[in-house]
């Protein structure tokens, strides 16, 4: 697959992506600070974020069907774990991620699949897995990221999909990347959440406490972590001048800064009120974030 290649500008939008309900579990991860929560503590404080306590029940079954999640059972009670894909896509949003930092070497990783309609939940498994991870369309059949991020990829049978490295000519570039990562839609959909969380910056949010603290907290780092996530994490030298991702994280940074404390102590308390709170696993993982 190396050489240089025409882009096909006919291709689909992307599919297969990013599930903004999919968020919750992992905010609520990360506010915990753990590996594996008990359903019940689960439910509960993804209900304080959105959905009836029923509705976050289908949706944990939904991940858990998905590969977004692992469950394991103690007695009656389930014990949820982020998996795979979910769990790469946290980690690149925490910020532990090296793929970030390695200068591009100039080529795209490659994953050509041919997966049947009549599979259709397995080729919609496998593009949300690599989009979660990374990977874009760059034509029907074929997916491309600035390095290899297959690892966490869901691929239902081994022929089911090519490994490869594409190289794309120079004057390609800039339209390849624009077009496949659809840039201008990014960046009207930054611009638009930037404006967001600056109306929500010029509110009193020191009222705020308990779950509505939270659930404002969720309703800016969601967004941030959604649009970094469909982006595919882009190294700088394929990212467009004045590029507004930092300017969005800059501003969540300073919301998390208003509202961390009280939305932490209400988790805390949802935990200590707990009858199942000997069964959550704390993740020794967060002591090497800085």
């Amino acid at each position: 697959m190396n050489g240089e290649t025409a882009v096909d500008d006919t291709a689909p939008p992307a599919t297969g992506g990013y599930k903004p309900s999919f968020a919750r579990a992992p905010f609520v991860f990360g506010l915990t600070r753990a590996r594996a929560l008990p359903g019940p503590i689960l439910v509960d404080l993804m209900s304080d974020l959105g959905g009836s306590p029923a509705a976050n029940k289908a949706l944990l079954h939904r991940m858990v069907t998905h590969g977004a999640l692992d469950v394991s059972r103690v007695g009656r009670v389930g014990v949820y774990s982020m998996a795979r894909f979910l769990l790469a896509g946290f980690i690149a949003v925490r910020g532990d991620n090296a793929r970030q930092s390695e200068p591009w070497d100039g080529r795209f990783h490659a994953l050509v699949y041919d997966i049947p309609e009549s599979r259709r939940r397995q080729r919609d498994q496998f593009l949300a897995s690599a989009f979660q991870a990374g990977y874009r369309m760059l034509r029907r059949g074929v997916l491309i990221a600035p390095t290899n991020l297959s690892a966490t990829v869901i691929v239902p049978r081994p022929d089911d999909v090519t490994r490869g490295w594409l190289s794309v000519a120079e004057a390609d570039l800039e339209g390849v990347v624009a077009r496949t990562w659809q840039l201008d839609a990014f960046r009207a959909e930054y611009e638009t959440e930037i404006a967001r969380v600056k109306a929500l910056l010029a509110d009193d949010l020191s009222s705020r406490s308990g779950p509505d603290a939270l659930r404002l907290l969720y309703a800016a780092s969601s967004a941030q972590s959604g649009l970094m996530l469909r982006e595919g994490f882009l190294p700088s030298e394929l990212r467009p001048a004045n590029w507004p991702a930092e300017r969005l994280v800059a501003l969540v940074s300073r919301v998390e800064e208003r509202l961390s404390a009280e939305a932490v102590a209400h988790v805390a308390a949802v935990l200590a009120s707990s009858p199942h709170r000997d069964l959550v696993e704390g993740d020794p993982s967060w002591d090497a974030v800085v």
